[in-house]
């Protein structure tokens, strides 16, 4: 009978970043794994098969996983979500911030359907994690509001996740960095 070696935790980490490091530098895989994605969302809408407390999460699995992780270890007091779609997103969030002790997702759309309110607003224990603004990410007023809700809090993890043209995100980052709001942390 062969026993197999357990081995410590800080091993078995070291395994894995060494593993993910190669990984990286696979790039026959990454275009193998890019197309097959590509086509499972296209033909299956593998990015929309996921929920959190019954509301979509547009998200694949291994991003949900990641995001967790990072929320785990920077623990932020805030997190600004820019695009809330069906609301699965803003309420692993908020579960998040409630298990991690932060203090508030602020989800921001131009367009935040009522079914959307009532779904992050159906769980009172999470109700008080959720801020959702309607209005455009590069506004000012909007970037004024973020800002007084935050204070002058330097932990916050900024998602940007609305609009996915290259010239809308290239806004949001400028119109913030303009408006100093990243210039905080």
């Amino acid at each position: 009978m062969n026993k197999k070696k357990i081995i410590s935790k800080k091993k078995f980490e070291q395994l894995n970043l060494v593993a993910a490091k190669k990984m990286s530098k696979d790039y026959l895989l990454k275009k193998k794994t890019l197309k097959i994605l590509s086509q499972a969302d296209k033909n299956y809408r593998w990015l929309h098969q996921n929920s959190w407390m019954g509301e979509p999460f547009l998200n694949l699995p291994e991003d949900i996983i990641a995001l967790q992780e990072i929320i785990f270890k920077t623990r932020p007091d805030y997190i600004i979500e820019t695009g809330v779609a069906w609301g699965g997103s803003i309420l692993y969030m908020a579960s998040l911030l409630k298990l991690y002790g932060g203090k508030k997702i602020i989800g921001i759309d131009t367009f935040i359907p009522v079914n959307v309110k009532k779904a992050t607003s159906k769980d009172k224990s999470l109700k008080k994690y959720i801020k959702l603004i309607k209005g455009d990410s590069t506004s000012k007023i909007i970037i004024n509001e973020i800002k007084s809700i935050i204070s002058k809090s330097k932990k916050v993890l900024v998602i940007l996740d609305s609009n996915h043209t290259h010239q809308h995100v290239l806004q949001e980052l400028i119109f913030c960095n303009k408006r100093q709001l990243f210039n905080m942390w």
